[in-house]
């Protein structure tokens, strides 16, 4: 007596029947991958605009350029160039905020991905304080302002 033995496969989340799949690979029913990839885009979504508003104030806060070498284009559009850099990444539990943020060249940012620019480095570099950092901006502009006037008076006397 011979018996014919076959093994049905299942999906691993709702225990669809998926045994007319042909591919071994596949583990879960086109149902399931659907909702998995929803939700997916969803959060992609969600953390585009979170990031919006932070991504205002980082390129604002550090002149769009970057925070190591002080490298930038001088474009209108304000995507082109620096890049921003999560000093913690998401996926290991960074927030998308200003303080775990900072704008880097795309070599410093691919440094700073391969680990070649110490995260402790970059954690120096962060502006811990948006309004300190405007205001220091404004200061240097004063002085930069000043220092024209100034030569502009010893010229002419």
């Amino acid at each position: 007596m011979i018996f014919l033995i076959i093994s049905m496969k299942k999906c691993s989340i709702c225990y669809k029947d998926i045994s007319h799949k042909k591919s071994n690979n596949s583990s879960k029913c086109e149902k399931c991958v659907r909702r998995l990839n929803e939700k997916s885009l969803n959060k992609i979504k969600n953390r585009t605009k979170n990031m919006h508003s932070v991504k205002k104030e980082i390129f604002n806060v550090y002149d769009i350029s970057c925070r190591i070498c002080g490298w930038f284009i001088n474009t209108d559009k304000i995507q082109r160039g620096c890049e921003i850099h999560h000093i913690i990444p998401v996926n290991k539990g960074g927030k998308d905020v200003f303080e775990n943020c900072i704008l880097l060249c795309p070599n410093h940012h691919k440094e700073a991905d391969l680990g070649i620019i110490d995260k402790n480095d970059l954690l120096k570099l962060i502006s811990k304080n948006k309004k300190e950092e405007a205001i220091e901006k404004s200061l240097k502009l004063q002085e930069e302002a000043f220092k024209l006037i100034e030569n502009i008076f010893n010229a002419a006397t």
